[in-house]
């Protein structure tokens, strides 16, 4: 009797996600649980896979915190959970032990055959494991039926590098790991397949559809590969079924290293020694593409998109091995040239970028020029990599590729991280006998946190008036990102309680019709009282009665302002900050200071609040001090901390 595995540790709803840490209801999550990886399938609250994500740590009985951003394992693109949306925690191959499958820490011994979830149940299991090997002794039959089961540990979505291996051996000739139905996902990083006897079968070998089998860096020998068009129907779902950078050899006579109908091979190497050197097969709706040929015979390839002949495009060696690299071999849209050379007009290139934890950069707004200045695609990310046209693409002889009039700026914004701005350029690479993929542009973009920006985008933009040095850098950089257009840095910069505005002229006026507004060469700001200092090669006016509290320097010099505070500490190295009273904003600050006096400049009359502090002595703060619009002195004496250790 087949072993079935079905289950999962916990499962509820989402309540909220942020900053990777997941929020739910339904369960009570169990600390000791979590000793062990987990993994997290997430679904649509109609129980329709979206994705997964790895369990860092257990936060509460409620919280997960994850490794990195969920996301779908066949694009390796960011899903962000929303609230309603349903949840899987992971069982291993311990905890569903049963009669026909044995296991121990480091193996696990399948005595019969082995069907993964329910037919038509996509949260009928939820599986991981890692680091074990899975050894097949009697049955014959695997068969993905229904949930989520994912073996290896990813460690990186961007170079999809793995660890903590699945290592699976099938004793016997006739096991076949068949996909059954569509509501299977099943997904293997790194690790490797090995059948002992005559070449097993594993892929889409049997039933009426599938749903997700990736198999990502994973060794392979005497395994015959099989997919859609070669004995099973994978119906709608063939772009999920993915062989990405795996390693395959075999040496049976007469077998058949691949055969993955329309499925997708990225990356990896197949060698073969055998009656058939090699064998890929598949449809589209222009034609049907073969690769076959026997051993020190060129291979010919018909092309997906058009079925037009590629000679050259992969040569066996001159013995019966072959052995040849395959990147992209079965890819929509690819170029098409006669000859060793030819031209592709309008060939087309995708620009796509990730964030320093290898995730697709989501709500960041995106614009690509050309060099001259011209645009050629904006929006708000999605996760979805942006389409660019390329002139032209000329192919010489020697299979030598050069794109033509394809240099491009590009910057990366959004609200609370700094700017990321750069070029690039499309030059010459080489081809294999003028047939290449599209161009992929990108790499890691490393969004830093913007330590300038105090509040959220919402509060910024909800300000009314633009009173001190804060609000005014707050407000510019939401008033950026909701016009950007490529700019490689901020309207302004701020330093403590400077802002810095370049070259632009500042007009501060206390009747100002909005809080803030920027036409290229003037920001008006709406304030009574401005309470920092400004900067700028411009021209800084009053209006309508306006002041500052604070340095302004222009065009026309410097104006010092007419007072001074001087809080006088009892103590050298002290740290001292001057806040607006009753908030957060900074107006005035140094870091252990060398003598015992710090001088804060201002005009006008308003309140401050006043903390002094040092190591081994009690933190001191005066709160509502009045600044009455002349110097003054404030003594401040600290008194030791007896029980600072």
């Amino acid at each position: 009797m087949a072993v079935t595995l079905t289950g999962s540790k916990y499962s509820g709803v989402v309540s909220s996600y942020s900053s990777r840490e997941l929020s739910t209801t339904g369960a009570s999550f169990v600390s000791g649980d979590f000793n062990i990886s987990r993994i997290v399938a997430l679904f649509n609250s109609s129980s329709e896979f979206k994705g997964i994500g790895f369990v860092r740590k257990q936060v509460s009985s409620s919280n997960l915190e994850m490794e990195y951003d969920f996301f779908e394992p066949v694009t390796n693109e960011t899903v962000t959970p929303v609230s309603g949306d349903l949840f899987d925690v992971s069982n291993n191959l311990s905890e569903l032990a049963s009669t026909g499958l044995s296991v121990n820490s480091t193996e696990v011994v399948v005595s019969d055959s082995l069907i993964f979830g329910t037919s038509g149940n996509q949260r009928s299991l939820c599986l991981y494991d890692e680091e074990k090997d899975l050894r097949q002794t009697g049955g014959s039959a695997w068969e993905l039926r229904g949930g989520v089961t994912v073996f290896g540990h990813l460690g990186d979505t961007s170079t999809l590098t793995s660890y903590l291996p699945v290592n699976i051996v099938f004793q016997s000739s006739s096991t076949r790991f068949k996909t059954a139905n569509t509501a299977g996902h099943f997904v293997m990083y790194g690790g490797s397949v090995f059948a002992q006897s005559t070449p097993a079968y594993f892929g889409g070998y049997q039933g009426s559809g599938g749903g997700t089998l990736l198999l990502s860096g994973t060794k392979f020998s005497q395994i015959d590969l099989i997919s859609v068009g070669a004995g099973g129907s994978w119906g709608g779902n063939k772009d999920r079924h993915i062989l990405r950078n795996i390693s395959h050899f075999i040496n049976k006579l007469d077998a058949i290293a691949t055969r993955w109908g329309d499925g997708v091979i990225e990356g990896g190497s197949l060698r073969m020694a055998g009656g058939i050197s090699l064998a890929v097969f598949g449809t589209d709706s222009s034609g049907s593409y073969s690769i076959l040929a026997p051993a020190g015979e060129r291979l010919v390839v018909s092309e997906v998109g058009n079925g037009a002949a590629k000679s050259n495009l992969f040569r066996s060696s001159t013995t019966r091995t072959l052995d040849v690299t395959l990147t992209n071999v079965i890819a929509s849209n690819r170029r098409f040239t006669a000859g060793s050379s030819g031209a592709n007009i309008g060939a087309s290139a995708i620009f796509r970028f990730k964030d320093n934890y290898s995730n697709s950069i989501v709500g960041t707004k995106i614009v690509i020029n050309n060099d001259s200045g011209s645009l050629i695609d904006s929006g708000i990310s999605d996760g979805s990599p942006l389409p660019l046209t390329v002139t032209q693409a000329t192919i010489a002889s020697g299979d030598v590729e050069t794109v033509v009039d394809s240099a491009w700026e590009w910057g990366a914004y959004l609200y609370g991280y700094n700017i990321v701005s750069s070029t690039f350029t499309t030059s010459v690479f080489q081809t294999i006998s003028g047939d290449s993929p599209n161009v992929v542009h990108g790499g890691l973009l490393s969004q830093t946190v913007d330590l300038s920006s105090k509040v959220s985008k919402f509060t910024a933009d909800a300000y009314t008036e633009i009173e001190t040095s804060a609000k005014f850098y707050d407000r510019a950089a939401a008033f950026l990102f909701d016009n950007y257009a490529g700019e490689s840095a901020p309207i302004v910069l701020r330093s403590g309680i400077e802002i810095d505005a370049g070259s632009y002229n500042i007009n501060v006026d206390a009747t100002a019709n909005t809080a803030f507004a920027y036409n290229g060469s003037t920001i008006t700001i709406k304030a009574s009282n401005f309470v920092g200092d400004l900067l700028t090669t411009g021209l800084i006016t009053f209006s309508n009665g306006s002041t500052i509290s604070g340095t302004y320097t222009d065009t026309n010099g410097t104006v010092a302002p007419s007072a001074q505070l001087t809080v006088k500490v009892n103590q050298t190295g002290c740290d001292v900050v001057i806040l607006e009273a009753g908030t957060d904003n900074v107006l005035a600050s140094v870091d252990a200071q060398s003598g015992t006096d710090f001088v804060f400049n201002f005009t006008g009359t308003f309140d401050v609040d006043i903390g002094v502090i040092k190591p081994g002595f009690q933190v001191n703060y005066t709160y509502g001090y009045s600044l009455t619009g002349n110097s003054a002195i404030l003594p401040i004496s600290l008194r030791v901390d007896r029980n600072y250790l």
